[in-house]
This record gives structure tokens, sequence and C-alpha cells, in this order.
């Protein structure tokens, strides 16, 4: 395995994986994403329409602007990070099949193919690592996109309920 290292250092298909990886590195930056990402959540106003300003027009008229703003936020974080991990996914996925068909000979000394892709993988681990993280982050985005929207459509209920009581004034039910 140390020979197949040692020879795709120099190989030009190995320096172009090498190179898309660290394109990628410099295009998303995952850990500063995900706190961003738990950031905007966790300063929703939605998240504080209770008590009195469950009453409030403006309230729930600041609460679904920021909402909008922030799920806007949140698909762009997203849709930017899975570019980025596909990209570097159809890398490593390039130079798999490349390293299989080209250095089958380095290759032999892996017996069956869990080994071959156990080695396969080592030889991208920093890639693979990059893309769990970047699959954690698109998985948190994607929950709080949701929340966003079952947010929105609860909303969408206060202002009917808002509605009703305003028409129902002095009037007993």
């Amino acid at each position: 395995m140390s020979d197949l290292l040692q020879s795709l250092k120099s190989d030009a298909k190995y320096k172009k994986y090498r190179n898309i990886l660290k394109t990628v590195r410099g295009r998303i930056n995952v850990e500063a994403d995900m706190d961003e990402i738990l950031s905007l959540h966790a300063g929703r106003n939605s998240r504080r329409l209770f008590g009195k300003d469950q009453f409030s027009p403006k309230a729930i008229y600041e609460a679904t602007a920021q909402d909008l703003s922030i799920r806007a936020r949140l698909v762009e974080i997203r849709q930017r990070t899975s570019v980025q991990s596909s990209l570097l996914e159809g890398a490593i996925d390039q130079l798999h099949k490349y390293i299989r068909t080209s250095y089958r000979n380095s290759m032999r000394g892996l017996s069956n193919e869990a080994s071959r892709k156990a080695g396969l993988d080592a030889v991208t681990n920093t890639g693979n690592e990059l893309i769990v993280e970047a699959r954690t982050l698109i998985d948190t985005a994607d929950q709080i996109i949701r929340d966003v929207d079952q947010s929105g459509h609860s909303i969408r209920h206060m202002v009917e309920i808002l509605k009703l009581l305003d028409s129902s004034k002095g009037k007993i039910a």
C-alpha cells in the first residue's frame, strides 16, 4: 500500500484530485457555516411568539419577514455546500476508478474487495471526511428549513385566528 501512495504522489490524476479537494475546502467552511446556521435558528423571532406577542400583528410580521430572510440564507448555504460536496464526491469516484485500473498490480496485495475499498478510502480519507461533514451540514440546514416552513404554516394560522378575534369583538361565540 505504501508503494501505491508513493506512486500516486507524482501522478497527474492524483494531483488533480488534490487540487479539487483544495478548491472545495476554500469554497466551503463547514464549521463556520454550521455556526451560522445554528445562530440563525437560535435568533429566529418566530421562536418567541408567545404571550402578548402572539397577538401582535407587528411581531407576527417581523417574525415572518425574518423567517423568509433566514430561509433564503439557509438555502444558499445548503446549495453551495451540496454543489461542492458533489464535485468532491465525483473527483473521489473518478480517482478510485483510475487507481483500480491503472494501479491494478499495486493493489494485488489487497486480497479482497473490502480491503481494496479500504485501501482506496485511505487514499482519499481527507476528502471522505469533508464529505461526511458536508452531509451533516446539509442535513442540519434541511431540518431547520423544514422548521421554518412549518413555522410559516403556524403563523398563517395565527393570522387567521387574529382575524377571527378581531371580527368577533363584543360578540359571544
